[in-house]
């Protein structure tokens, strides 16, 4: 690479690190496909004006007339960008004779170099997050555009040190190129989605299932059903050891797993399945949930939105007393109340709690689910893939807990 070009990538990253993500919510609503484009004219040192100008009339609605007087615009910044820098680019870009238009075409051009500096790899990765366009215009207020630039920029840095965290573990072994990862991380206190990689893909359940049989049951009593003497306590063996025997006879209750799949569903829950009992010894493979599912359903029972603020009360009460978490007995643990679950099938292990910090108002969502090989299609080791992943989940938690509580 030519030190010309070297020299403005590194001015580049300087000017644009805290606010990629703002300008890849574009591509995230709209153009996925210019990625590799964008990321080529970056490479070779040049704006891409073809491409953004189908970024003006396409995505950023520009009119004829609008386009036109802006050609010449574009093609000055990009030779200045070439021969001063971004800096100055970007200057010539937001002066005040174009303040309305080229705040949208300086955004643009922003955005072909954030794409090509930071990566494709790892914009896809943060796609998912941010917003549509039309919210990413700047503010009257000074000071919101740069909360939120400030907000968004925390974002792209967890997802950019969670995924090279997981990189390493993967690069030291602790997880194989066999094991899937499902994570969410939502900031309950401000209702932001602070992380998400693989949320939507369905996985085998284990335990998991368990809160979406009692929202059932809680769905049966609210529609006036009679539940059997012992009902409430087992929907908290259920929930706080994980009962087998009692989850079979509050489905029961439900009326079956059909039923219950059919009640989940009319919550919104689109990846949840409740395909089968649970027998005795837990080995229920045909259950389905993910964890997008998980982190809605623990959304919900914050907001008290579930049957009935008074049942979604009860049910965060007994997610509240689970005492089946890895995660207790971390250092991590001893400023946090855990309200979840855990599940833990031969090929399949998860957590899914609230975390509560003690020491302030901060909440937010940790869910986690790692999926091997089919037992029963690839022969491993029981108790080797359950420590590995045990600890998989453990050293994450710690991970991202430290992140967010450090507001990074």
């Amino acid at each position: 690479m030519p030190n010309n070009i070297k020299r403005e990538v590194a001015e580049a990253k300087t000017f644009f690190k805290p606010h990629v993500p703002r300008y890849s919510a574009v591509i995230a609503a709209h153009a996925p496909e210019l990625l590799p484009a964008f990321h080529k004219g970056v490479k070779n040192g040049e704006v891409q004006i073809p491409q953004l100008r189908v970024l003006g009339t396409k995505y950023f609605r520009f009119t004829p007339n609008e386009q036109n007087q802006h050609h010449a615009a574009l093609r000055r910044a990009s030779a200045i960008l070439r021969k001063n820098g971004v800096g100055s680019a970007v200057k010539y870009l937001e002066t005040k004779k174009r303040p309305v238009i080229s705040r949208r075409f300086a955004t643009a051009a922003a955005l072909t170099l954030a794409a090509g500096i930071a990566g494709v790899s790892a914009l896809k990765t943060t796609l998912p997050l941010f917003v549509k366009p039309e919210s990413i215009a700047s503010p009257a207020n000074p000071e919101v555009l740069k909360r939120r630039l400030k907000e968004q920029s925390s974002v792209f840095r967890l997802n950019k040190d969670v995924n090279s965290f997981l990189d390493n573990l993967r690069r030291t072994g602790e997880l194989t190129t066999a094991d899937d990862v499902s994570l969410v991380v939502h900031d309950l206190t401000n209702n932001r989605l602070l992380l998400s990689i693989n949320p939507d893909q369905p996985r085998r359940a284990a335990s998991l299932i368990k809160p979406f049989i009692m929202l059932a049951a809680y769905h049966k009593l609210s529609e006036g059903s009679t539940g059997y003497p012992k009902l409430d306590s087992d929907i908290e063996k259920m929930i706080v050891k994980s009962d087998n025997d009692a989850s079979r006879r509050v489905l029961r209750f439900v009326g079956g797993p059909v039923e219950a799949t059919r009640i989940v569903a009319t919550y919104g829950f689109k990846q949840t399945r409740v395909a089968e009992y649970i027998p005795h010894n837990g080995q229920a493979y045909e259950n389905k949930t993910s964890a997008s599912d998980l982190n809605q359903l623990l959304r919900a029972l914050h907001n008290s939105a579930l049957v009935t603020p008074s049942y979604s009360q009860a049910m965060l009460g007994h997610l509240d007393r689970y005492n089946t978490s890895r995660l207790a007995d971390l250092p991590e643990a001893h400023d946090v109340d855990l309200a979840g679950k855990t599940g833990y099938i031969h090929g399949t292990q998860g957590e899914a709690t609230q975390v509560l910090m003690k020491s302030g108002s901060t909440r937010y969502n940790f869910v986690l689910v790692l999926e091997g090989p089919h037992p029963k299609e690839v022969k491993y080791d029981r108790w080797e893939w359950w420590k590995r992943t045990n600890k998989v989940i453990r050293d994450t938690f710690r991970f991202v807990h430290n992140k967010v509580a450090s507001g990074t």
